[in-house]
């Protein structure tokens, strides 16, 4: 395989779906779609991953959500759209140029360089995005957009990311994002782990509907379990000039929603201070390793 650049007058279309719905499908006859295989990248880079021109989407497809005008709908987007029991490694997108308002009838939920929605058990390693920025309306990261567990909730399943690094500018106009991983939510059989892991880049947040902003991931406690080993925010993380309420937080690592997340464990985790944060007066900021939240450090690993 070699590198690969995608025109940027002719926007990508996720591999996966682009609907959180994953069965609401008019090309599927109701059945799951989503990317369940591996891929491996050998250290190949993939520029100019866009969002322009979707004539090859169907809205059909889309989620109807609510962000102030119910009739608006929203997408996944990213290289991945939707992934389930997947494995992807190995692999530089660049160049990147993700906007909210690149589709007329629709926003971005769920956007990450490499997957916009993860669902269930998937294993990220050494992936790297760098260079431009991304947009979307809620569930933004660097890497990841958002990890739920929706196709078998019943069942336990593992999240790895790993060696992952972002350098981007994110900008959140509503809701939660973060340096690697936006949003981890309905997850209660799923364990997360973050490991050497690395934000560099920019986040600005511009919400004001129970907003969420964490240097490396935002989380709530629908959660089985969250370790985040050695991971680092070396990046920027700025609110813009809205109200903010008793409800809003940043954590320089980990965001929460007021929630105890249950076996939250780290080791070598740091934030280099103050260079992370543009604190801004009434934010309700969160220390290094998020006072709300009960941590337990892993022995013998720093």
């Amino acid at each position: 395989m070699a590198d690969i650049e995608i025109p940027q007058d002719s926007g990508w279309t996720p591999i996966g779906f682009v609907s959180r719905d994953l069965f609401k499908s008019s090309t599927s006859s109701g059945a799951y779609r989503y990317f369940a295989g591996i891929f491996e990248g050998n250290g190949h880079t993939i520029s100019n991953l866009n969002n322009n021109e979707f004539s090859t989407m169907n809205i059909t497809d889309f989620r109807t959500d609510k962000y102030g005008d119910e009739s608006k709908k929203n997408y996944v987007f990213g290289l991945f759209g939707v992934v389930h029991n997947a494995e992807i490694r190995n692999l530089t997108i660049e160049s990147i140029d993700v906007k909210n308002s690149a589709y007329s009838e629709a926003v971005v939920d769920s956007v990450g360089a490499i997957v916009g929605y993860v669902d269930g058990g998937v294993v990220i390693e050494n992936c790297h995005a760098k260079s431009g920025s991304i947009e979307g309306e809620d569930g933004v990261g660097g890497i990841v957009g958002r990890i739920y567990n929706n196709i078998n909730s019943s069942k336990t399943g593992e999240v790895i990311i790993s060696g992952c690094s972002a350098d981007l500018d994110l900008t959140v106009v509503d809701q939660k994002g973060a340096g690697i991983v936006g949003f981890i939510s309905s997850a209660a059989q799923l364990d997360v782990t973050l490991a050497n892991c690395t934000f560099t880049g920019k986040i600005e947040i511009k919400g004001q509907n129970g907003t969420y902003l964490g240097g490396i991931v935002v989380a709530s406690g629908s959660v089985r379990s969250l370790t985040i080993m050695a991971c680092k925010n070396e990046g920027t993380l700025t609110w813009a000039e809205v109200p903010v309420d008793e409800n809003e937080c940043v954590g320089k690592i980990l965001g929460t929603q007021n929630a105890l997340i249950p076996n939250l464990r780290y080791s070598e985790t740091v934030a280099e201070d103050p260079e992370t944060l543009a604190v801004i007066d009434g934010w309700k900021l969160q220390e290094e390793l998020n006072e709300k939240c009960e941590w337990n450090r892993i022995e013998n690993q720093g």
